[in-house]
């Protein structure tokens, strides 16, 4: 009798064993089922979350660049208009006068409409207007360069 007291008893850990190997199936079953329908719950959110991130990158990788470029491209219009003021061959200079005992300029400069945006574009609404203006509008140039 002992002996099948024991077989009763492996009869029963063995429909226990089931039990509790169905019941983590069924678990198992049911955090995967909750965890799809998750997925398909927050896959638009995270979908539209990705390409908003997407748009915001490289919408700084954008204005990134162009403040780089916009540095580089201010560096070398400045350096330009350096060399234009220097060289004055682009730009015409009336009622010169050779005498440098008068101490006022009644020259005027004449730049062209081009030359104009540069100076505009590198944000100088003064432009030189007399020669004497040159050497200080240069000055202010070779200033905004070391700045950049």
């Amino acid at each position: 009798m002992h002996f099948y007291s024991n077989k009763q008893k492996l009869n029963e850990l063995h429909t226990e064993y089931e039990n509790v190997a169905q019941l983590r199936l069924d678990q198992l079953n049911a955090i995967q089922t909750q965890w799809q329908f998750y997925q398909e719950d927050t896959k638009p959110s995270r979908k539209k979350e990705i390409l908003k991130r997407q748009a915001d990158f490289e919408k700084d990788l954008e204005l990134a660049q162009k403040e780089s470029d916009s540095v580089v491209n201010q560096q070398a219009i400045c350096h330009q208009l350096v060399d234009i003021l220097k060289a004055q061959d682009r730009i015409q200079i009336l009622n010169q006068s050779d005498s440098s005992d008068s101490t006022v300029d009644f020259s005027v400069v004449i730049i062209p409409h081009d030359i104009l945006e540069l100076f505009w574009s590198v944000g100088i609404k003064d432009v030189p207007v007399t020669k004497s203006d040159i050497p200080s509008t240069i000055l202010y140039l070779e200033d905004m360069l070391k700045k950049l």
